[in-house]
């Protein structure tokens, strides 16, 4: 029994498939056991029945198979999942993948190979995108989840430089993938690419002021929504003029009118807080030390909040002159959550929601590297930047109900609009 794979075979519709892959993606290699952290600790490692099958029958190393058949466990490796037809790899007392050798690395890769890892192994943090339809192509990226790629994104200017090249089909591996349909009637499925392209087109415009260029993600995605029951034969063109408005200097200095209010982003923070802090899951708990710091830069004191706020506003202000050394930090993060979100996977309302959720992770996330900045003195150190970073993302990736709470929050208040997502980001 050979291992399972994921190659996708041809369907005899076409051979080959163009790949976008960002530059940090090309310059990616997994540190192994130089890694400041690992990714076989504390995660949940979902395996199919197929895998589950492969590493209990099919492995001969014998110190191997006798930690498999012990670690190898039937079901979802959540108990509240209602995933079917998975099984687990149970981690050990101190939260590691018990396949973990004393350096730190994996004995089924360095004994087996590669090709013997279960998938979501394989692959990790690599993600993409598969269009299909007329003119298909896979769009890569990778999770800051990781600390290799969070250093990558933020330590080069050219991180989020897209490459495009052509693969057989036949090559092509599909790890943690979202499909669209392109053949689909709505502009977001039959456009999927073109938008996002002019996504990154409306952030590079305004690369200055990554806020002002997620306010101009925001309005386009609401245009989209309201679009869709007009579509027609000039939905290119449509999209085309929206983005020359959206990443104009008029546009721009609208954006200077709007207001500031500090107290949403910061309710939206505490929202986030409250949540961490009572969540049981073991990644989120990992985490909460690495940020506890980027809190205490930010003088928040939950029993005292005019205070806390107070706080949050001068390390705010001081924040630009932190970050002069690195003008495109901000700009690289929002164009890689950007990346990783899969936008515009859905339609309609759901688009919509879906970039309420960016805007959200966005915002919480600037305001951890403005008190990590703040805690540190001085310009934000790079080492220290990556490990704020790489936590919130592990953390907020576990953090159910964190998102929705944070969606309820702008919606009592009417922030659930363009202009509120300008209101939550420049706070």
């Amino acid at each position: 029994m050979a291992p399972p794979t994921n190659a996708r075979k041809d369907d005899g519709e076409r051979r080959v498939l163009a790949v976008k892959r960002p530059k940090y993606l090309r310059d990616f290699s997994c540190a192994g056991s130089k890694c400041i952290d690992t990714c076989c600790k504390d995660w949940h490692i979902s395996i199919s029945v197929e895998e589950v099958a492969y590493l209990r029958y099919e492995i001969e190393d014998p110190e191997l198979k006798e930690i498999l058949a012990s670690a190898i466990k039937d079901g979802p490796a959540r108990t509240q999942s209602s995933e079917t037809g998975l099984g687990y790899i149970e981690l050990d007392a101190a939260g590691k993948c018990p396949v973990l050798d004393s350096c730190g690395l994996c004995r089924l890769q360095v004994r087996v190979g590669e090709e013997a890892l279960p998938q979501i192994c394989r692959t990790y943090p690599r993600r993409q995108v598969l269009v299909t339809g007329p003119n298909p192509e896979i769009l890569q990226h990778a999770s800051m989840s990781c600390p290799e790629v969070a250093r990558l994104v933020i330590s080069d200017p050219a991180a989020l430089d897209l490459k495009q090249v052509t693969v057989d089909t036949e090559a092509v591996r599909l790890p943690s993938t979202v499909v669209v349909d392109g053949r689909r009637s709505t502009v977001a499925a039959r456009y999927f690419s073109e938008i996002r392209t002019s996504v990154r087109q409306l952030l590079e415009a305004h690369a200055a002021d990554p806020s002002l260029g997620l306010f101009a993600v925001a309005m386009f995605a609401q245009a989209l929504s309201r679009h869709e029951g007009q579509s027609s034969a000039q939905d290119a063109a449509w999209i085309a003029e929206r983005v020359s408005v959206y990443a104009s200097r008029e546009f721009a200095g609208g954006f200077s009118g709007l207001r500031s209010d500090p107290s949403i982003a910061f309710s939206i923070l505490q929202a986030f807080v409250r949540l961490r802090l009572r969540n049981p899951d073991r990644v989120v708990r990992t985490y909460v030390d690495h940020l506890n710091e980027s809190f205490r830069g930010l003088g928040f004191d939950p029993e005292d909040e005019a205070a806390s706020l107070a706080g949050y506003v001068r390390a705010r202000d001081e924040f630009p002159a932190r970050m002069r050394q690195r003008p495109w930090m901000m700009r690289n993060i929002a164009l890689a959550m950007f990346e990783s979100s899969g936008f515009p996977a859905f339609d309609g309302p759901e688009l919509w929601s879906q970039l309420v959720g960016l805007c959200i992770r966005y915002t919480v996330l600037r305001m951890v590297l403005i008190g990590t900045a703040a805690r540190q003195g001085g310009p934000l150190d790079p080492k220290t930047a990556v490990q704020a970073v790489y936590a919130y993302s592990r953390v907020i990736d576990h953090l159910t109900g964190f998102l929705e709470a944070a969606k309820k929050i702008l919606e009592e208040k009417g922030l659930a609009t363009p202009a509120g997502m300008a209101v939550m980001i420049r706070g």
